[in-house]
């Protein structure tokens, strides 16, 4: 979308494509530069990692033979504790992070950012007209979190999302009794604000999982009105597990025998037997083949993702790349 409309504005016109949190500010900016949408991330909370490893970065130094502020931010990338010394920055590296992050901005064509750093005028001021804004997981942002972006005055925002997925989370019970709980994507479903072909449109094809996969949260949450791409069945089953039902991508491990050595770190639980089980599951798969950029571990209990960590740094060959592995909490997958 971001990339269909933007190749219709004049250099002085730009999306601004915000979602709630800083994890999704980050996936949303790698996948369009991934697509080859000129986009830049901006914010005062990123890192000067964050802003010199982005492409329009690239982009912007390769028109300069003399660039103080951007040289500035490449050293202190180098040195992290140059980037973490106190967690303050200089007046030096301020006016460097402003300066370099206002010049990526004018190249772009899409602008990323958090709602709360869409609220920061010195950064977005004199950029141009903001025709579009883009809401990227909409049905997980709480509602009041969208007025920020809404006072750039664009003439249109879109909503990408799905209100049959996670919702918005809250802790305050204050504002589940004000109903706070509903984004405004779910309240604009809900209320029938828009509607299929009028304002709402439904993707009916998924592109992301086996067909095996995808047949329960097709019938139990969409009626059975989403098909699988063509490819999608073409998908082979990973190797080095025991599948134990033929052409199905799924299974379930039972690990209730398993009892005792339930531990507690940091107020969470954590079953060492169940991780074993998921450690040998994964040797074997590793040993078959698939690439640890490839793996996703998730967990309930922060505990269990760190103690997992340290097994698997322990006990994967040497060869195996574990900073590639991506293990993490139900709560990070959801932001992510």
């Amino acid at each position: 979308m971001a990339l269909a409309v933007s190749a219709k504005f004049t250099k002085d016109q730009r999306v601004l494509a915000v979602t709630q949190s800083h994890a999704a500010a980050i996936n949303l900016h790698r996948r369009l530069e991934h697509f080859g949408v000129p986009a830049a991330r901006v914010g005062w909370t990123l890192t000067a990692q964050e802003v010199v490893s982005q492409k329009i970065f690239e982009m912007m130094r390769s028109g300069r033979e003399e660039d103080e502020e951007s040289d500035l931010l490449i050293r202190i990338s180098s040195s992290a504790k140059a980037e973490e010394k106190d967690g303050l920055r200089s007046n030096e590296q301020k006016r460097a992070h402003f300066v370099v992050m206002r010049r990526m901005a004018r190249l772009s064509q899409v602008i990323v950012m958090t709602f709360a750093s869409s609220g920061n005028a010195v950064l977005l001021q004199s950029l141009g007209e903001i025709p579009l804004l883009l809401v990227d997981e909409a049905a997980q942002c709480v509602e009041p979190g969208l007025f920020v972006p809404l006072n750039w005055g664009s003439v249109a925002f879109a909503l990408v999302g799905d209100e049959k997925q996670l919702p918005a989370t809250i802790l305050s019970k204050k504002a589940s009794q004000l109903d706070l709980g509903v984004s405004i994507f779910e309240r604009f479903v809900r209320d029938e604000i828009v509607s299929l072909g009028n304002g709402f449109v439904q993707l009916d094809e998924q592109q992301r999982m086996h067909p095996s996969i995808a047949r329960f949260p097709c019938d139990a949450f969409y009626g059975g009105t989403i098909r699988d791409g063509l490819a999608m069945s073409k998908r082979e089953l990973i190797p080095g597990f025991p599948w134990p039902v033929p052409g199905c991508h799924v299974a379930f491990v039972e690990c209730g025998y398993m009892t005792g050595e339930e531990g507690n770190l940091g107020g969470s639980h954590s079953n060492y037997k169940e991780a074993n089980v998921l450690l040998t599951v994964l040797k074997r798969c590793l040993a078959e083949g698939t690439l640890p950029s490839q793996v996703g571990i998730i967990t309930g209990y922060s505990a269990q993702q760190v103690r997992r960590l340290g097994r698997l740094c322990c006990s994967l060959p040497q060869e195996v790349a574990f900073q590639d592995l991506a293990v993490h909490t139900y709560s990070h997958w959801k932001k992510a």
